[in-house]
């Protein structure tokens, strides 16, 4: 009596119960924690296999006989995931987990099984999808290059956007954490090296820019701004960078003090040749035809 009270008690704590199918009449047993789960009362179940598939989730009926009978005609134990649907719309996941024992000519006796109430499991998990999936949506289609760094060093994180400023890929960057600094340009090298080197020991958002070469070969200039990421619980999970294309910034800037330059040089010219000849150079240098 006393290990009967206790397996109720164990059976309430993870609201789990236990059942017996006997095949020479078709009862089928239930424990209190079963008729919990199911939220009908002893007088109110019919105690058989049928009756049990009829509280079951319409959609998932098939599937659960199937792997019942299944089990049965192949000598096996089962489990199966499945749901409940209550007649106020409510639903209830379930994991349920059977094996058969049979006579000397391999009929069937008894079928005893457990089953557990995993509703608010899943709830959970379905919120974690969702909220990865706004996560993923938002970072996903933002415009600049996104990427996500952790205490290891591991790339665990590349926006779509690296492809249309960098010619990468995402999982090209994930798959060789060396590919970022393998873009930078040659003479931006040591300040970025050192820069990277930092951003691991600092507790606080950092900003550079550096110019990079593209797939392609292209000479572009990205503006840098990372800062740390932590947990809910506080704990450290590495650093999150964002990069944008400021090279038509750049240029204009570049063109601005090119254009100061003759501006200066302007009153010792003679001929308005001269000067459209060298604004049309420095422009040319600038990038702009």
């Amino acid at each position: 009596m006393e290990n009967r009270i206790r397996r109720e008690d164990a059976q309430t704590f993870v609201q789990a119960g236990s059942w017996v199918l006997d095949f020479n009449d078709n009862i089928l047993h239930w424990s209190d924690g079963v008729f919990r789960i199911f939220e009908i009362s002893s007088v109110d179940f019919g105690a058989s296999y049928e009756a049990f598939l009829d509280l079951v989730h319409p959609d998932d009926r098939a599937m659960v006989d199937t792997a019942f009978t299944d089990s049965i005609k192949n000598h096996t134990a089962y489990a199966i995931e499945h749901r409940l649907l209550f007649s106020d719309e409510r639903v209830k996941y379930v994991i349920e987990i059977g094996d058969t024992t049979y006579d000397d000519q391999g009929k069937p006796l008894r079928t005893i099984g457990t089953i557990q109430d995993i509703t608010a499991f899943k709830k959970a998990e379905e919120a974690l999808l969702q909220s990865e999936e706004k996560f993923r949506t938002l970072a996903d289609f933002t415009y600049d290059w996104e990427y996500w760094i952790d205490p290891n060093g591991n790339n665990i994180y590349t926006s779509p956007s690296s492809e249309r400023i960098t010619g990468y890929h995402p999982q090209e960057f994930q798959q060789n954490p060396d590919l970022i600094m393998s873009l930078i340009h040659p003479e931006d090298r040591v300040k970025v090296d050192q820069h990277f080197q930092e951003h691991f020991t600092k507790n606080e958002a950092l900003a550079m820019e550096f110019r990079i070469r593209t797939r392609a070969g292209e000479e572009r200039w990205i503006d840098h701004v990372c800062q740390p990421v932590y947990g809910v619980e506080g704990q450290w999970m590495g650093r999150r960078a964002s990069n944008r294309d400021v090279t038509k910034r750049k240029r204009h800037e570049q063109l601005l003090g090119k254009l100061n330059q003759v501006s200066v040089a302007i009153a010792n010219l003679r001929s308005p040749e001269e000067i459209f000849s060298i604004v049309g150079q420095e422009l040319k240098k600038a990038g702009f035809s």
